[in-house]
């Protein structure tokens, strides 16, 4: 790339602006990426949690309470079964912070498996304690399970992205208040936003670069073109009024600009061979030799050896061929 090469002329302080604005505008989404990433987590780890806290009250329902055992154990008021049957739900759940029974609340209705309630930020499990057909229910007791909320978030590896907190800004399942952490990508951002830095500058240079040099390139051989005709009183000026010719031609023809533009840029040039043929022979008073009109006739070949070693230039060659290849001989200078 040539822009490698233009980088070290270039004033410091440009390049450093274009960083820093690139680096700034690939940052900008970071924020947003954010936000958009927390209400994401929020909406779907919200909607995993409720549906981990519904799979262990129907295990703990069908597992423990509706099983002919503890109802049995509760009706025969057989207090060590049912503590060791409560101590098994412990050990056997780590989301089970506790597990006892207790009397029926006026808000927990018969013939409900379970029903779940929020106090003070915490999850609570209410269980009515059927046999294995559910056809007789405890009347007056019913099982109270304390959920240890970050027991469950850590079951289902979510607590390094969840915090659960009666302060939190984040609303989440059942009314639980939480802290979301973002995605850590600071670094990555940063480090991406450097290298997009980099590379639009480099880009950037080698644009320009690529412009200016045919823009010289093409400018600068039209200068030598006017210093050359203009030192010649019989010539002066004529690639000026061809490319005047070429572009009413064009726009005759229906051409595009960009096309237009070729074909002028093209006439400009389609006399540019001449610079290599001796000022003896184009100002020549009196008739040419046949090797000094085999020369004249050469022009077109030279102008297009000239034009290759330009690389913005060669796509011109087809149009000094064109526009010379049907002229005649210009006219010799007679006394």
């Amino acid at each position: 790339m040539r822009g490698f090469e233009e980088l070290r002329y270039i004033w410091p302080a440009l390049v450093i602006f274009i960083m820093l604005v690139t680096i700034l505008l690939m940052m900008l989404p970071y924020h947003v990426f954010q936000n958009e990433a927390i209400d994401y987590t929020q909406k779907i780890y919200s909607g995993i949690c409720e549906t981990s806290v519904e799979n262990l009250a129907t295990t703990l329902s069908k597992g423990y309470f509706q099983w002919h055992g503890m109802y049995y154990a509760v009706v025969s008021g057989d207090e060590a079964f049912i503590d060791e049957m409560l101590q098994e739900v412990r050990q056997e759940f780590p989301a089970v912070r506790s597990a006892r029974l207790i009397d029926r609340p006026p808000e927990i209705p018969v013939m409900n498996t379970h029903k779940l309630s929020t106090v003070n930020q915490e999850l609570y499990l209410y269980f009515n304690i059927f046999d294995n057909n559910k056809e007789k229910e405890i009347p007056d007791k019913v099982a109270l399970v304390s959920i240890d909320k970050d027991a469950l978030l850590s079951e289902m590896h979510l607590a390094e992205r969840i915090t659960f907190s009666p302060d939190g800004s984040k609303g989440f399942t059942y009314g639980l208040r939480t802290e979301i952490r973002g995605y850590d990508l600071m670094k990555w951002m940063v480090v991406h936003s450097l290298i997009a830095g980099i590379i639009g500058v480099l880009l950037m240079m080698e644009v320009l670069t690529l412009g200016l040099s045919g823009y010289y390139e093409m400018h600068g051989l039209q200068e030598i073109m006017y210093l050359w005709e203009t030192g010649d009183p019989y010539t002066g000026f004529h690639s000026k009024n061809v490319a005047i010719i070429a572009g009413l031609v064009g726009k005759r023809l229906g051409l595009s600009r960009k096309k237009i533009r070729e074909l002028v840029n093209g006439a400009t040039l389609h006399d540019i061979g001449k610079v290599g043929i001796s000022s003896k022979i184009l100002r020549k008073h009196g008739p040419l030799d046949e090797i000094e009109m085999e020369v004249i006739r050469n022009h077109p070949t030279y102008g297009k050896d000239i034009l290759e070693h330009f690389k913005y230039l060669k796509k011109f060659i087809s149009t000094l061929i064109c526009i010379t290849k049907e002229k005649t001989v210009p006219a010799i200078h007679m006394d």
